[in-house]
Protein backbone atom coordinates (compact mmCIF):
# COMPACT_ATOMS: atom_id res chain seq x y z
CA UNK A 1 0.00 0.00 0.00
CA UNK A 2 2.83 2.33 0.89
CA UNK A 3 4.47 1.86 -2.51
CA UNK A 4 1.15 2.46 -4.29
CA UNK A 5 0.56 5.59 -2.21
CA UNK A 6 4.00 6.95 -3.15
CA UNK A 7 3.29 6.31 -6.84
CA UNK A 8 -0.03 8.12 -6.61
CA UNK A 9 1.58 11.03 -4.77
CA UNK A 10 4.29 11.24 -7.43
CA UNK A 11 1.65 11.27 -10.16
CA UNK A 12 -0.19 14.12 -8.46
CA UNK A 13 3.01 16.14 -8.06
CA UNK A 14 3.94 15.51 -11.70
CA UNK A 15 0.51 16.63 -12.84
CA UNK A 16 0.76 19.81 -10.77
CA UNK A 17 4.22 20.55 -12.19
CA UNK A 18 2.93 19.98 -15.74
CA UNK A 19 -0.03 22.32 -15.25
CA UNK A 20 2.26 24.92 -13.66
CA UNK A 21 4.67 24.75 -16.58
CA UNK A 22 1.86 25.43 -19.05
CA UNK A 23 0.72 28.39 -16.96
CA UNK A 24 4.05 30.09 -16.25
CA UNK A 25 6.78 28.89 -18.62
CA UNK A 26 6.97 30.09 -22.21
CA UNK A 27 7.47 27.23 -24.66
CA UNK A 28 5.95 26.09 -27.94
CA UNK A 29 6.20 23.20 -30.38
CA UNK A 30 3.36 24.11 -32.67
CA UNK A 31 2.37 25.12 -36.17
CA UNK A 32 0.76 28.53 -36.50
CA UNK A 33 -1.59 29.81 -39.16
CA UNK A 34 -1.82 33.60 -39.19
CA UNK A 35 -4.18 35.67 -41.33
CA UNK A 36 -4.00 39.46 -41.47
CA UNK A 37 -6.54 41.98 -42.70
CA UNK A 38 -5.27 45.52 -42.93
CA UNK A 39 -6.17 48.93 -44.30
CA UNK A 40 -3.63 51.72 -44.62
CA UNK A 41 -4.15 55.32 -45.74
CA UNK A 42 -1.57 58.07 -46.19
CA UNK A 43 -2.03 61.84 -46.37
CA UNK A 44 0.91 63.99 -47.48
CA UNK A 45 1.80 67.36 -48.94
CA UNK A 46 4.82 69.23 -50.33
CA UNK A 47 6.12 66.05 -51.93
CA UNK A 48 6.64 64.33 -48.58
CA UNK A 49 7.33 60.60 -48.80
CA UNK A 50 7.37 57.88 -46.15
CA UNK A 51 10.85 57.43 -44.69
CA UNK A 52 12.10 54.91 -42.15
CA UNK A 53 13.13 57.10 -39.19
CA UNK A 54 16.17 56.60 -37.00
CA UNK A 55 14.19 57.44 -33.87
CA UNK A 56 10.51 57.45 -32.95
CA UNK A 57 8.17 58.05 -30.01
CA UNK A 58 5.63 55.32 -29.25
CA UNK A 59 2.31 55.76 -27.45
CA UNK A 60 0.02 52.77 -26.81
CA UNK A 61 -3.43 52.69 -25.19
CA UNK A 62 -5.75 49.79 -24.46
CA UNK A 63 -6.71 47.36 -21.71
CA UNK A 64 -3.95 45.90 -19.57
CA UNK A 65 -2.16 43.53 -19.53
CA UNK A 66 -2.41 43.15 -23.32
CA UNK A 67 -1.56 46.84 -23.83
CA UNK A 68 1.85 46.45 -22.20
CA UNK A 69 2.54 43.22 -24.08
CA UNK A 70 1.73 44.79 -27.45
CA UNK A 71 3.80 47.82 -26.52
CA UNK A 72 6.84 45.62 -25.86
CA UNK A 73 6.26 43.74 -29.12
CA UNK A 74 6.21 47.05 -31.02
CA UNK A 75 9.41 48.18 -29.29
CA UNK A 76 11.10 44.91 -30.31
CA UNK A 77 9.90 45.29 -33.91
CA UNK A 78 11.35 48.81 -34.05
CA UNK A 79 14.64 47.67 -32.55
CA UNK A 80 14.97 44.86 -35.10
CA UNK A 81 15.04 47.66 -37.68
CA UNK A 82 17.68 49.60 -35.71
CA UNK A 83 15.17 52.32 -34.84
CA UNK A 84 15.61 53.98 -31.46
CA UNK A 85 12.21 54.05 -29.74
CA UNK A 86 11.06 56.09 -26.76
CA UNK A 87 7.86 54.97 -25.04
CA UNK A 88 5.68 57.82 -23.79
CA UNK A 89 2.86 57.39 -21.29
CA UNK A 90 1.52 60.96 -21.21
CA UNK A 91 0.97 62.21 -24.74
CA UNK A 92 2.22 65.70 -25.56
CA UNK A 93 1.01 67.72 -28.58
CA UNK A 94 4.45 67.94 -30.25
CA UNK A 95 7.69 65.97 -30.40
CA UNK A 96 11.04 66.40 -32.08
CA UNK A 97 10.68 63.03 -33.84
CA UNK A 98 7.97 60.98 -35.57
CA UNK A 99 5.21 59.64 -33.33
CA UNK A 100 3.35 56.34 -33.61
CA UNK A 101 0.09 56.21 -31.63
CA UNK A 102 -1.59 52.82 -31.23
CA UNK A 103 -4.96 51.77 -29.84
CA UNK A 104 -5.31 48.07 -28.92
CA UNK A 105 -8.96 47.18 -29.48
CA UNK A 106 -10.48 43.72 -29.79
CA UNK A 107 -8.48 40.97 -28.06
CA UNK A 108 -9.84 37.44 -27.94
CA UNK A 109 -7.40 34.70 -26.94
CA UNK A 110 -8.97 31.25 -26.59
CA UNK A 111 -6.25 29.16 -24.97
CA UNK A 112 -5.77 25.46 -24.53
CA UNK A 113 -2.40 23.68 -24.78
CA UNK A 114 -3.13 21.95 -28.12
CA UNK A 115 -5.41 24.10 -30.28
CA UNK A 116 -5.29 27.72 -29.10
CA UNK A 117 -6.70 30.52 -31.26
CA UNK A 118 -6.78 34.30 -31.17
CA UNK A 119 -8.24 37.37 -32.80
CA UNK A 120 -6.62 40.73 -32.04
CA UNK A 121 -7.01 44.11 -33.65
CA UNK A 122 -5.58 47.60 -33.36
CA UNK A 123 -5.58 50.96 -35.05
CA UNK A 124 -2.63 53.30 -35.44
CA UNK A 125 -1.87 56.89 -36.36
CA UNK A 126 1.59 58.01 -37.43
CA UNK A 127 2.70 61.65 -37.53
CA UNK A 128 5.97 61.92 -39.45
CA UNK A 129 6.67 65.47 -38.22
CA UNK A 130 5.96 64.69 -34.56
CA UNK A 131 2.97 67.03 -34.35
CA UNK A 132 -0.11 65.28 -32.96
CA UNK A 133 -1.97 68.42 -31.85
CA UNK A 134 -4.93 67.94 -34.17
CA UNK A 135 -5.56 64.40 -32.89
CA UNK A 136 -6.45 65.85 -29.49
CA UNK A 137 -8.48 68.87 -30.55
CA UNK A 138 -12.23 69.30 -30.80
CA UNK A 139 -13.34 72.61 -32.23
CA UNK A 140 -11.64 75.55 -30.51
CA UNK A 141 -10.68 73.59 -27.40
CA UNK A 142 -7.05 72.96 -26.57
CA UNK A 143 -5.14 69.69 -26.78
CA UNK A 144 -6.75 66.88 -24.79
CA UNK A 145 -4.86 63.59 -24.55
CA UNK A 146 -7.96 61.67 -23.46
CA UNK A 147 -9.62 62.61 -26.74
CA UNK A 148 -6.71 60.97 -28.58
CA UNK A 149 -7.22 57.81 -26.52
CA UNK A 150 -10.93 57.70 -27.36
CA UNK A 151 -10.25 58.15 -31.07
CA UNK A 152 -7.58 55.46 -31.13
CA UNK A 153 -9.73 52.94 -29.28
CA UNK A 154 -12.98 53.55 -31.17
CA UNK A 155 -11.53 54.05 -34.64
CA UNK A 156 -13.16 57.47 -34.94
CA UNK A 157 -12.00 59.02 -38.24
CA UNK A 158 -9.64 61.99 -37.97
CA UNK A 159 -9.40 64.58 -40.73
CA UNK A 160 -5.73 65.41 -41.21
CA UNK A 161 -4.89 69.04 -41.89
CA UNK A 162 -1.70 69.25 -43.95
CA UNK A 163 0.70 72.20 -43.92
CA UNK A 164 4.41 72.94 -43.57
CA UNK A 165 4.46 71.52 -40.02
CA UNK A 166 2.27 68.52 -40.85
CA UNK A 167 3.54 67.03 -44.09
CA UNK A 168 2.71 63.33 -43.73
CA UNK A 169 0.28 61.21 -41.74
CA UNK A 170 -0.40 57.50 -42.01
CA UNK A 171 -3.39 55.64 -40.54
CA UNK A 172 -3.77 51.89 -40.26
CA UNK A 173 -6.26 49.25 -39.15
CA UNK A 174 -4.98 45.73 -38.49
CA UNK A 175 -6.88 42.58 -37.57
CA UNK A 176 -4.84 39.43 -36.94
CA UNK A 177 -6.24 35.95 -36.46
CA UNK A 178 -4.22 32.91 -35.45
CA UNK A 179 -4.94 29.20 -35.25
CA UNK A 180 -2.25 26.97 -33.78
CA UNK A 181 -1.82 23.22 -33.51
CA UNK A 182 0.73 21.46 -31.34
CA UNK A 183 1.95 21.88 -27.78
CA UNK A 184 2.21 25.43 -26.49
CA UNK A 185 2.12 27.03 -23.05
CA UNK A 186 -0.05 30.01 -22.21
CA UNK A 187 2.92 32.44 -21.93
CA UNK A 188 4.37 31.01 -25.13
CA UNK A 189 1.12 31.44 -27.04
CA UNK A 190 0.49 34.93 -25.72
CA UNK A 191 4.01 35.97 -26.74
CA UNK A 192 3.53 34.43 -30.18
CA UNK A 193 0.34 36.43 -30.79
CA UNK A 194 1.61 39.77 -29.50
CA UNK A 195 4.96 39.41 -31.30
CA UNK A 196 3.14 38.69 -34.56
CA UNK A 197 0.88 41.71 -34.04
CA UNK A 198 3.84 43.98 -33.30
CA UNK A 199 5.82 42.82 -36.33
CA UNK A 200 2.76 43.04 -38.60
CA UNK A 201 2.05 46.60 -37.44
CA UNK A 202 5.54 47.93 -38.07
CA UNK A 203 5.78 46.09 -41.39
CA UNK A 204 2.48 47.72 -42.38
CA UNK A 205 3.69 51.15 -41.29
CA UNK A 206 6.89 50.99 -43.32
CA UNK A 207 5.64 48.85 -46.22
CA UNK A 208 6.59 51.39 -48.91
CA UNK A 209 9.04 53.49 -46.89
CA UNK A 210 12.58 54.24 -47.97
CA UNK A 211 15.66 54.56 -45.80
CA UNK A 212 16.83 58.15 -45.22
CA UNK A 213 20.04 57.68 -47.23
CA UNK A 214 17.99 56.38 -50.18
CA UNK A 215 15.66 59.38 -50.32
Amino acid sequence: MSSRFHLQAFAVVAAIMLVSSFAFVGFAAAEHRIDVDQQVATSSTNGATMLVPTTVSLYVVGPDPIRGQVEQALVSAFERRDIDVTVVTDLEPTYDRPVLMVGVRDTQLAYNPVTPSATVSLGYEYAADGNVTQFGEDGDSGFDGSLVDDRLLTGQPISHVLDDQNTLFRSGEIRLTDESRGIVSWPGYRAHVTDALGETTIASLFADATLPYEA
